[in-house]
This record gives C-alpha cells, structure tokens and sequence, in this order.
C-alpha cells in the first residue's frame, strides 16, 4: 500500500455497504447514513457497536470523553 501521508475520506454510501455486508441482522437504510454523516441526527446504541466491528475499533473510539 502506498502510504501518502493522506487520510482517505470514508463516504456515507462505503459505510453503508460495510454494515450491510458485515451485520446483515442489522438494519438500516442508505438515508439514516447519510443523516448521520451531515449531523442531521446522533447514532443509535446499536450502530456505534456495528460501524465499531466493521472498523475494528471499540466502541468508545466513537464517544467523547467528557459529555458537557
């Protein structure tokens, strides 16, 4: 892999694709996605831990550390 020092982007359309093939049981739609992705809403409980398994990552990565 060629390392540019970049961060690639992920789109709302890739993430929806990973939770469909990663958490089948989980259901969700391509515009809840793209609400998440523009702020229009918070995540559900449940899709914290799925995009946290699709990534590899716990879940806390996803929380701040302080609520205010």
């Amino acid at each position: 892999m060629l390392n540019t020092g970049r961060t690639r982007t992920t789109k709302p359309l890739t993430v929806y694709k990973l939770i469909r093939d990663h958490c089948p049981e989980f259901k969700t739609s391509r515009t809840q996605w793209y609400r998440l992705y523009h702020g229009e809403r918070a995540p559900r409980v449940d899709e914290v831990y799925c995009v946290a398994k699709v990534f590899g990552v716990s879940p806390r990565y996803f929380l701040p550390d302080t609520t205010d």
